[in-house]
């Protein structure tokens, strides 16, 4: 086969894997065929050795026979790919499509480059390293998908725990502002004059307009440690509760993670209330939302325990966390606030 016939075919199938990108199905999760699962990634490995032995032919010089039968391979698997997808739905039909998407977009800049390889020549070690490297970024692509989820409820927790991360990050960056705030109290009390005029760091803050806590504000964000510690728990501490929130027929868990996404966004906002300067009537919107988010999500967790058709005692056990966190955080809530309100009246009394 002459090179010329196989550019088009390369580029007919990169125009062919770009315009058949799968799209999300359907929220809401109906039963998964049997052996679906099992059958989507067999098919990821089948396209992971398509594209190997595609990279393989295509090692210069090319083997176009060789390269033509694989882009067959290929072409084919990924139909099957697409039709796997189509027949998922809800969180791990969301998933699957993003992953194959992932994939697919990897497969077109592959088989770009080989088009351009065998129109204008593989030039050098930079032009051998570059079409290894793309399928490297397949292998990666589809690794990743193959290790995700199988079931709906393993969608959900891919999820959820990817999610944990962002209440991670905010816990830290609070407590990092706290001892901050203690360090630069600690140097204000060795020297009076504060930073160094030779201070690069003191230069740069000043520059970016980074203020330092007062006192005031200081105790303010300590008050609100045990408030913000009880919500960073709560997002880690239902993972373990989800693979009991699976109802029959499946409702779709859709709801749940919007309102986790709301919660997590919510508890972003409420320590970044607590950075200097800080404001009082955005601190109590920031907090009023981030109880009304925990609330949301709970309220959530319990919908899908109602529906459940057994008795389970881990579900009794969930519904007890539930509880228990929820009337925890609204006592804790009202101390903070009336811990504030004294605080504020000695200063205005002063």
């Amino acid at each position: 086969m002459a090179n010329t016939e196989l550019i088009k075919r390369l580029a007919a199938a990169s125009q062919l894997v770009a315009s058949t990108s799968p799209a999300a199905p359907s929220p809401k999760p109906t039963p998964l065929v049997a052996g679906l699962a099992a059958t989507f990634m067999h098919l990821l490995s089948q396209l992971r050795h398509a594209v190997t032995s595609l990279s393989l032919a295509f090692k210069p010089p090319a083997t176009a026979d060789a390269m033509a039968q694989q882009l067959v391979k290929l072409v084919e698997v990924w139909g099957q790919l697409g039709a796997c997808v189509l027949a998922a739905s809800g969180v791990l039909g969301a998933e699957w499509a993003a992953g194959v998407r992932a994939v697919g977009d990897n497969v077109v800049v592959l088989l770009d480059v080989m088009c351009d390889g065998l129109e204008h020549g593989v030039k050098g070690e930079k032009g051998k390293e570059e079409y290894l490297s793309r399928t490297g970024m397949v292998w990666d692509a589809v690794d990743r998908m193959k290790d995700g989820s199988a079931t709906e409820v393993q969608a959900v927790l891919l999820r959820w725990d990817r999610d944990r991360e962002t209440v991670k990050d905010a816990w830290t960056e609070f407590k990092e502002m706290l001892e901050d705030a203690e360090d630069v109290e600690d140097g204000d009390n060795a020297e009076a004059g504060g930073f160094d005029d030779d201070d690069e760091w003191a230069e740069l803050e000043a520059a970016m307009g980074t203020s330092k806590m007062t006192r005031q504000e200081q105790t303010r964000a300590e008050g609100a440690k045990t408030l913000l510690g009880l919500h960073q728990v709560l997002h880690p501490s239902l993972s373990r509760y989800v693979p009991l929130l699976s109802t029959s027929p499946e409702i779709t868990f859709t709801p749940l993670l919007d309102a986790s996404a709301a919660l997590l966004s919510a508890f972003d906002n409420a320590v970044s209330s607590l950075y200097p300067t800080q404001d009082e009537a955005v601190i109590d919107a920031a907090f009023d939302e981030l109880a009304e988010r925990s609330r949301a999500v709970l309220a959530e967790v319990r919908r899908r325990l109602d529906a459940a058709t057994d008795g389970d005692d881990r579900r009794k056990a969930c519904r007890t966390f539930v509880g228990q966190w929820e009337a925890r955080a609204a006592g804790e809530l009202e101390s903070w606030r009336g811990r504030r309100f004294d605080m504020t009246e000695l200063q205005n009394s002063l």
